[in-house]
């Protein structure tokens, strides 16, 4: 098996059924499935680094407002705790961007307008460049 998809550990506790088809559905197609442990939430890819489209790592900043009330910030990973798990090395960006709201299509990206939700210190162009850039 050459390729590897990280699923979050809590997933096993949380939705057995779920976590044993991924791994089979996983199995059947030649991809390995492997835990992370260092998750409060089973929705690693909201939280994880996203590659670029010069194949590195980009970490944004996950600080989504729904996970800022109170009895949410338990729910909350932190990421730098998980890249430390995995010893990704990445770069870190200021934009926050949760990356369920990220898609990547070939070279191409699509994201919700959210973006601009949560970074409303960038104007919209501003922000789009960064992006691009980023």
């Amino acid at each position: 098996m050459s390729h590897s998809i990280y699923i979050s550990g809590l997933l096993k506790d949380r939705f057995p059924k779920v976590y044993s088809d991924l791994l089979s559905a996983f199995k059947a197609v030649g991809v390995q499935g492997l835990e992370l442990s260092n998750t409060r939430d089973i929705w690693c890819r909201d939280y994880m680094p996203i590659c670029s489209a010069n194949l590195d790592w980009v970490q944004f900043e996950f600080d989504p407002k729904y996970l800022k009330e109170k009895k949410y910030l338990s729910l909350k990973t932190d990421p730098i705790y998980v890249l430390k798990e995995l010893d990704l090395e990445h770069r870190r960006s200021s934009i926050k961007l949760e990356g369920g709201n990220f898609v990547c299509y070939g070279t191409h990206g699509v994201m919700t307008e959210r973006v601009f939700e949560e970074n409303p210190t960038f104007s919209k162009s501003q922000l789009i460049a960064k992006i691009q850039e980023e």
